[in-house]
């Protein structure tokens, strides 16, 4: 299930010309795989506690892309995170 979401996530950030980079892969991995509702910053901290390598403004660029291409639902307002 996780692999063909990958793959839609990936083709909607071709046709946006930007590329499935390892940081956006892992955000993106973590996010499908979470089982409840979950904060950008709950993404962060699971993410940066196995991988220290993604930065937070990533986790949120990455959600924001995810959400345009209406693969994941969200309440929070991207424009104006406050």
């Amino acid at each position: 299930m996780t692999h063909s979401r990958i793959q839609q996530f990936e083709r909607a950030l071709s046709e946006q010309n930007r590329r499935l980079t390892r940081e956006r892969r892992l955000v993106a991995e973590f996010a499908f795989q979470a089982q409840c509702p979950i904060t950008p910053n709950k993404l962060y901290d699971q993410i940066i506690s196995q991988h220290k390598h993604v930065s937070r403004s990533e986790v949120y660029r990455t959600l924001s892309w995810r959400h345009e291409a209406g693969l994941v639902r969200t309440d929070h307002n991207f424009e104006n995170p406050s």
